[in-house]
């Protein structure tokens, strides 16, 4: 919106913005490719210059140039393996790194002190058996680093930027085994098999997270799989990263729906505030679970999904406000309209405020028609 809002304002000069993001078309970034359409619209009506650069997978000749600045080599000497990265990566920087440190652990690549130079064996390199999926070759890397496996497959259910506090929430509850076990849910699973499926999940989470978490963490960074960014949080260092912690786990969205629970249950109300938005992106993973609730409990969590879109509302996250209170008005029955209206009033009414905000106005009218027909039925 800021951005959006610079560009738009015709009294303000000179001044340049850049920026970088991913092109692949998922859920985190269906954002982000809205607002560059929206400011390439306003660019063109502005006559403002709006350049976009691509940057594709590096060719055999950067790979190269990579490889002679990284080793200290010349051309000639390092024209084999750098044929043999591109055959075993595409150009994938990422997967560049990552395939080299495999090399490094494999002695595959190695520092020879006595003559200060690096040397590799091009023969085993060519013969390593290496998966095209970038998050394959990190998963086999996961299972030779115990502190890895241990805190990384929940941190990925947590998002791309964690916590180390969250962390530490989740795992004092974990260390106290009997709540665990005697809680193993605090929804109604309606079933035996989710609710063993749940138990798997609890222990997954008590064993995984008995360790010192700092320590892990340390180690992880140190591996290159995440990196602090301030304010007691780290950052997945690539989205790969985190699929592939995730993809340790046998059902992620059990374990995340199980976060979910823990950190509601256990937090106060300023730890709620603070990893509000967390709760509601775990919890939201089992619709099919909040489904099966009681009233009461389904009244509790659309006013937790209410709680977030209000706060979202006010930081002019409109989109994701709309999103939060759209959950929200999914868990509200005509119960909750005869004995809770002034909560359904103020949900609708801002809901619809939200949608307006983002412009989308057809789930506006939706809103305003559904607000009409109850307040003219009571």
């Amino acid at each position: 919106q800021l951005m959006k809002t610079w560009i738009a304002d015709v009294e303000l000069k000179s001044l340049m913005i850049a920026g970088i993001c991913r092109t692949v078309k998922n859920s985190h970034n269906d954002g982000i490719a809205q607002m560059l359409e929206d400011i390439e619209r306003i660019s063109e009506e502005r006559s403002i210059a709006f350049k976009t650069i691509s940057l594709g997978n590096l060719n055999e000749s950067a790979i190269d140039e990579f490889l002679v600045d990284v080793l200290r080599t010349d051309l000639e000497a390092v024209h084999p393996l750098s044929y043999a990265l591109m055959k075993k990566t595409g150009g994938n920087p990422f997967a560049m790194k990552q395939f080299l440190l495999t090399l490094l652990r494999q002695n595959l690549l190695t520092y020879n002190i006595g003559l200060t130079k690096w040397s590799w064996d091009v023969d085993g390199i060519r013969k390593l058996s290496v998966s095209e999926n970038i998050a394959e070759l990190i998963t086999s890397r996961f299972y030779e680093i115990k502190a890895a496996r241990r805190v990384l497959p929940a941190a990925a259910c947590l998002g791309s930027t964690v916590s180390v506090a969250t962390l530490e929430i989740i795992q004092s509850t974990c260390k106290n085994s009997e709540l665990i076990s005697e809680d193993p849910s605090l929804f109604d699973l309606g079933s035996v098999q989710e609710s063993e499926e749940m138990s798997m999940s609890s222990r997954y989470l008590q064993d995984s997270l008995r360790n010192n978490i700092h320590d892990d963490l340390q180690q992880c960074a140190e591996e290159g799989f995440i990196e602090f960014c301030g304010d007691e949080k780290f950052m997945f260092v690539h989205d790969k990263v985190q699929e592939a912690a995730l993809r340790m786990l046998q059902d992620h969205s059990l374990v995340r729906f199980r976060l979910g629970e823990i950190l509601l249950s256990m937090s106060d109300e300023e730890q709620l505030d603070d990893c509000l938005f967390e709760i509601i992106g775990l919890l939201k993973t089992k619709p099919d679970i909040i489904a099966k609730q009681t009233d009461e409990r389904r009244f509790q969590l659309a006013h937790l999904f209410y709680r977030g879109g209000k706060k979202a509302h006010g930081m002019a996250a409109y989109r994701a406000a709309g999103d939060y209170f759209k959950l929200s008005i999914d868990l509200v029955s005509f119960d909750t309209w005869r004995h809770e209206q002034d909560f359904c009033l103020d949900l609708y009414s801002t809901a619809a405020e939200a949608e307006y905000n983002d412009g989308r106005f057809e789930q506006l009218q939706v809103y305003a028609s559904r607000l009409m027909q109850h307040v003219e039925s009571t």
